[in-house]
């Protein structure tokens, strides 16, 4: 008997050149490793309301990746929108959590009503640190495990 693909839904800020280098040289392939389906909305074909495949997906993943790096709105959106029924792994560029003094409103910042949650940090999509987190049984690991346990 094969066990059903695991889906995880990937929100993050994408057209930015760390962030898209993270998504193509670690996430998708970490997923990948682990047999889950990443589900990124920018690279998905589809003539709905964006909108409506955003939530479709979310609902269809077993569990989402959200990365917190320029604190896009719609990130938050999903991430907050998916924790009602799916994990959530949180990651951010490490520079996004801490006061940027050349940035006076700190927009950039990771929200403080998230910012308590345990956050895995990167500095560059190749930072050998966040890859290694990743393949070991911390955290994608550990959320494939637990979705695959009935």
């Amino acid at each position: 008997m094969t066990s059903k693909r695991l889906r995880c839904f990937v929100a993050m800020a994408f057209g930015q050149d760390d962030t898209d280098a993270l998504y193509d040289d670690v996430v998708a392939p970490i997923l990948k490793q682990y047999e889950v389906t990443p589900i990124q909305i920018d690279r998905k074909e589809d003539n709905r309301n964006i909108n409506e495949v955003i939530v479709e997906e979310i609902r269809r993943s077993d569990f989402l990746l959200a990365d917190l790096t320029y604190a896009r709105p719609s990130v938050y959106f999903e991430a907050g929108f998916g924790e009602w029924e799916k994990p959530v792994i949180y990651t951010v560029r490490g520079d996004h959590l801490k006061p940027n003094p050349a940035m006076p409103l700190d927009t950039l910042r990771v929200h403080f009503d998230v910012s308590m949650r345990n956050i895995v940090k990167w500095q560059t999509p190749q930072d050998t640190k966040f890859v290694e987190a990743s393949r070991t049984p911390n955290p994608i690991r550990n959320q494939t495990v637990a979705c695959r346990t009935p």
